[in-house]
């Protein structure tokens, strides 16, 4: 009779862990690391053969993503980009793209797709600094084309100016 409650005991102690362990599991499988806004904008770049002019953190149907926009051939795409999984939620040019190119955002567009992409210089700027981009806009300034960028280091969030064509800090 003592072998088989110990038996048991054993076996509820198994069960037990199980169960113990299970919401870890599932919480990891859930809730992996982020892939970064500069890996976003690279996956947005190469998947629309594009050039990157805005990106943040967004969500779409409750799902924490990056939000990107794109200059293609002078035109405006959006892409939402799973921030976990790197997957592209949704693509697509805004209804009203052509309204906000020839109003707001032609110049830009135009420009945009003419320069080298800076994400190779955004994860330099990173290991520069040990911080993350959390946000990045593309403009043009005194006929200069730059990125506006935000960026979160142990400081603090620092926002910075960096050159479109070089990569280099600019003068704010």
């Amino acid at each position: 009779m003592n072998k088989f409650f110990a038996k048991v005991s054993v076996l509820m102690m198994a069960v037990v862990l199980v169960f113990a362990v299970q919401p870890l599991v599932h919480a990891e499988e859930h809730n992996p690391e982020l892939i970064g806004l500069v890996r976003a904008g690279e996956i947005a770049e190469q998947n629309l053969n594009a050039r990157l002019i805005e990106a943040e953190m967004d969500t779409k149907d409750d799902i924490l993503c990056y939000k990107i926009n794109v200059a293609k051939a002078g035109d405006h795409f959006q892409l939402w980009i799973n921030a976990h999984t790197g997957s592209i939620l949704r693509a697509k040019k805004p209804f009203l793209s052509n309204l906000w190119i020839d109003v707001a955002a032609g110049k830009r567009l135009k420009v945009a797709r003419n320069v080298p992409s800076v994400l190779p210089h955004m994860r330099r700027l990173q290991q520069e600094t040990g911080g993350d981009v959390q946000y990045m806009r593309f403009d043009i300034a005194d006929d200069q084309p730059q990125y506006e960028v935000e960026i979160m280091t142990q400081a603090g969030p620092t926002e910075l100016l960096v050159d479109a064509v070089t990569g280099a800090r600019a003068a704010r």
